[in-house]
């Protein structure tokens, strides 16, 4: 969720030098190469990092990879990835292209699917929100103005609860959160965690969110890293409303604003620190 949380134009009043790297899908995987890659050229004084369950769950997901490989330019490093990432079976695919397109093909063949591989590709995208503007601002930043659609407040309004209750890593995504936090601090680098909020509807149909919080909120603690979840500030302070939300799981551009700037009020309060609950 961090490439449509935080705008790096909205840190440029505190003296901040930022730019966004969070791509769609982004397993902790593909973040660990991307900041290897990202230290190839540059010494970030701080990283932020998103933490969202739903990747956090996931042990491989091939959508992703394809977006990471569009970026990634580093050949030895994709060599890694491929090495140390891939399941056996998507080692066969990659390396059988004929084997890997054909399966692709059938396997995304719902519209709904195409429509959301043809926006990441940059491609003409089917619209089924309301009208507002989307595009691509600069530094990672992709921005969105409009607002959520009724039919969707509707649908998720309806869909069954997900009940997070003793909800745990992927051993996969834990175990490369781990490296990342071992490389910030054999670097000298500020590392801080959040979770990006969901819409109210949306987190209306969670139970047991606390369980998901806690589990996170148990490694940064044992990390020593600060760790802030907008989704108990949302719950606690209000700070989110409908018009904050482009869909059901992501912040339109008026929300970003109101995210960016708590979070750089909590970080200048704290110092960063560990809070309790955030």
């Amino acid at each position: 969720h961090s490439y449509c949380t935080f705008d790096p134009a909205n840190f440029d009043a505190y003296g901040v030098n930022t730019f966004q790297m969070g791509m769609p899908l982004q397993l902790l995987d593909g973040t660990y190469y991307t900041l290897l890659e990202i230290l190839n050229y540059q010494q970030p004084s701080t990283v932020v990092l998103d933490l969202y369950w739903y990747v956090l769950e996931m042990d491989f997901d091939a959508q992703q990879m394809d977006m990471f490989f569009e970026v990634l330019q580093n050949e030895e490093l994709k060599k890694r990835y491929i090495d140390e990432v891939l399941p056996l079976n998507e080692k066969i695919k990659f390396n059988l292209k004929p084997v890997r397109y054909q399966a692709d093909f059938f396997a995304f063949a719902n519209e709904k699917l195409l429509n959301v591989i043809a926006y990441r590709l940059g491609l003409k995208r089917t619209f089924t929100h309301n009208p507002g503007e989307e595009y691509y601002k600069g530094r990672g930043y992709v921005y969105y103005d409009y607002l959520m659609a009724e039919s969707q407040y509707a649908e998720v309004s309806t869909q069954p609860y997900t009940d997070m209750r003793d909800w745990d890593f992927n051993p996969k995504q834990e175990k490369y959160l781990g490296k990342i936090a071992d490389m910030c601090e054999e670097r000298g680098i500020r590392l801080i965690l959040t979770t990006a909020p969901v819409s109210n509807v949306q987190f209306g149909r969670m139970l047991n969110y606390e369980d998901f919080h806690g589990r996170v909120a148990e490694f940064a603690a044992e990390r020593g890293l600060p760790y802030l979840d907008f989704n108990l500030v949302n719950q606690e302070q209000g700070l989110f409303d409908d018009e904050s939300f482009f869909d059901a799981g992501h912040l339109n551009d008026r929300g970003v604003k109101i995210a960016d700037g708590y979070f750089m009020d909590w970080l200048m309060k704290n110092g960063g620190k560990t809070a309790e609950k955030t």
